[in-house]
């Protein structure tokens, strides 16, 4: 099956699966979901031919999209309009419109590119160029966003919840990727919403390996990986739980992994305004080879996040054996966490330190913790989950071809 991926991809992400690296100029894609290139590979050891669709490259009044190519692979980047609200190259913002330039560009696209079946993630623009295509699809649904709007109360938010809400009415397929965002995007949808998570980076699951217990360590490396500094993402709250947890125990350090999170970021200069760098590593963000191996060497992960729905950064620690503290009431975290970590009110510093110092104090419940965590992700494997989104496909392609049965009854 030819199946079109749409969504937020980086060309870094993917460039193993092309012929040849991508050129300098090439565009960069778009960051912030490893996960995309995850399903793709997956997708393409199941023998699937694959068409990758994202933005990169800011548009002009007359460019198109760009491509590369690998085996059963394609990858393209559309442009995208530069600014949100403000005009320019010819262009109103894109939010103005509601990403309408863009949207029928990824159309024409898929004519082009003629897959037997689309796959958009999140709810927004690329769940609407889906619906809009006239082809079989699934949309995925990746967040919550009457969420999102009450913790960014801005007009580009309202315009992203009003796009939200046409996908959710209009679309005939929908997953979501925890139980808890089913949950919350019921009563706004109009078909049913099956669940199915995110996939996890197989490298993550075969580099498991028995954590050892912490009385038999000499020291202990908390660990988060934040992409972003905001009051979604929490980090002061984690920051200042660290600062408690080192008044009790100095052979603790805390590394901290992340866009925001590099020396000089933003982090570390909240830190060393409020005078508590002491113990800290501001590490930035690592390519995966690496973040592996400093999953490894941590004890545990503290995942301060306000509200996600299928967070992968804890599915890679916890495929690592590290035990997780995160939010008891942050969206799909504790469902992700389960019994391989321990969940507090990531709002009170005071408690997620407690938790921490109980866990890193306490070899019967760390062994317990990271055995759980273990074996939780497996259900995240790629293989599982790409499963259940063919069976998922079959379905939708299946009904398609019935609704039609009648007009070529007709016909006949």
């Amino acid at each position: 099956m030819k199946i079109a991926i749409l969504g937020p991809i980086s060309s870094t992400g993917i460039s193993s699966y092309l012929n040849e690296p991508p050129p300098p100029d090439f565009p960069h894609g778009t960051s912030g979901a490893p996960l995309m290139g995850t399903l793709i590979g997956a997708l393409l050891n199941r023998g699937h031919q694959v068409c990758a669709i994202t933005y990169g490259g800011w548009a002009t009044q007359h460019n198109k999209p760009i491509g590369l190519k690998g085996t059963n692979f394609e990858f393209y980047c559309v442009p995208v309009r530069q600014h949100s609200v403000r005009p320019k190259n010819g262009h109103i913002g894109r939010i103005l419109d509601l990403y309408a330039y863009e949207r029928r560009t990824v159309c024409k696209l898929l004519t082009a590119v003629k897959p037997d079946f689309v796959h958009a993630h999140w709810t927004y623009d690329f769940g609407m160029a889906a619906i809009d295509s006239g082809l079989p699809y699934l949309v995925t649904a990746h967040d919550d966003p009457v969420a999102v709007l009450k913790l960014f109360k801005n007009g580009y938010r309202f315009g992203r919840y009003l796009m939200a809400r046409s996908v959710l009415k209009r679309a005939k397929a929908l997953s979501a990727v925890s139980g808890y965002l089913q949950s919350r995007l019921l009563n706004l949808a109009k078909a049913p919403i099956e669940v199915i998570p995110n996939p996890l980076d197989r490298r993550f699951l075969d580099a498991s390996s028995p954590k050892t217990v912490p009385s038999a360590s000499k020291e202990h490396r908390f660990v988060s990986v934040i992409n972003g500094w905001g009051k979604m993402k929490n980090a002061d709250s984690a920051l200042l739980a660290f600062s408690l947890i080192r008044k009790q125990r100095k052979d603790v350090t805390y590394h901290l992994f992340g866009s925001d999170f590099q020396p000089g970021g933003r982090a570390q200069r909240w830190a060393e305004a409020e005078g508590l760098t002491e113990g800290l590593e501001f590490r930035g963000p690592v390519p995966h080879v690496q973040l592996i191996e400093e999953l490894k060497a941590a004890s545990i992960m503290l995942h301060p996040s306000r509200i996600e729905s299928c967070p992968m950064g804890i599915a890679e620690a916890m495929a690592l054996g590290l035990p997780v503290v995160g939010g008891c009431d942050s969206g799909g975290v504790a469902w992700m966490i389960a019994d391989g970590g321990l969940t507090v009110d990531i709002n009170r510093p005071e408690e997620i330190a407690k938790a921490a110092l109980q866990l890193i104090s306490d070899d019967a419940l760390y062994q317990q913790c990271s055995k759980a965590a273990t074996k939780r992700v497996q259900q995240f494997a790629p293989e599982v989950v790409i499963t259940q989104y063919e069976a998922l496909y079959q379905r939708v392609l299946e009904e398609k071809i019935g609704s039609l049965l009648p007009e070529y009854a007709i016909r006949e």
